[in-house]
């Protein structure tokens, strides 16, 4: 599969859970705080997740077909409040996504 394709449905997956926040398909930066907060915040709370492909090995066979594996990276930021156990939160996000 290519690319593009096997993207698309990494971040179909993102976008299926419930409480996701914004979703990427690649790394978002921003120098400034006015770009920042339209990137990154929903409803006032910093929560979102990109997605990175860190590696594509691939491998021939011995009929000349190529056999390719993406790897991903997800990053996932969530606003800290320790008052509403945020943590808890994000952990179980990230078992969602998994």
């Amino acid at each position: 599969m290519s690319f593009t394709l096997v993207l698309a449905q990494v971040k179909a997956v993102l976008d299926s859970v419930t409480g996701i926040g914004l979703t990427y398909d690649f790394p978002r930066w921003a120098a400034d705080v006015t770009t920042q907060k339209s990137l990154f915040v929903t409803g006032g709370k910093l929560h979102v997740w990109m997605i990175e492909r860190t590696s594509a090995p691939s491998e021939a066979s011995v009929n000349n077909d190529i056999y390719r594996s993406h790897v991903f990276t997800l990053w996932g930021f969530y606003e800290l409040d320790d008052s509403a156990a945020s943590e808890k939160t994000f952990q179980q996000l990230c078992d969602d996504i998994c």
